[in-house]
């Protein structure tokens, strides 16, 4: 749509996915690695929300949830493993999770899958991992992605 509106196609582009990521057989673990990344954007989605540039049904969670989350984010610990904002999302659907590029290597190689096979125009995928937790760490997300996803794209 952004393409059309500058009269190019998606192939004019040079087209870089960046997806939040987070690999692990054990989806407690990837729940918890995700969730402080998780309330980050879910303040964002509130404050779009606020600026008029996302609806309500647009959010992926009850807009006085996601003003609590915006209201209780502390800044102190943003990018952190253990940040009390991220414990708000305990409530928060697996559905709005999977949102992300998250779960175990085939659920995470079947949606890279998909993208890939649907947007070909992407030349390149950047893994984002959030900072790791006591129970899953950025190189076990990099350890799972390369020997357990990688040989299930090839």
């Amino acid at each position: 749509e952004g393409a059309a509106r500058i009269g190019k196609s998606l192939k004019d582009l040079r087209i870089i996915w960046w997806p939040t990521v987070s690999i692990d057989e054990d989806w407690g673990k990837v729940r918890e690695h995700l969730s402080a990344r998780m309330a980050s954007t879910l303040r964002h989605a509130y404050y779009d929300y606020k600026r008029g540039v996302t609806r309500e049904d647009e959010l992926p969670v009850p807009v006085d949830f996601a003003r609590r989350i915006a209201e209780e984010y502390n800044f102190l610990e943003h990018a952190t493993a253990e940040a009390h904002h991220g414990k708000l999302l305990d409530q928060v659907p697996d559905k709005v999770f999977k949102q992300l590029l998250a779960g175990t290597p085939q659920e995470v190689a079947a949606v890279l899958r998909q993208v890939l096979d649907s947007y070909p125009e992407i030349e390149q995928v950047v893994l984002h991992i959030p900072v790791g937790t006591k129970r899953l760490g950025a190189a076990d997300v990099i350890r799972n992605f390369a020997t357990k996803v990688k040989p299930l794209l090839n």
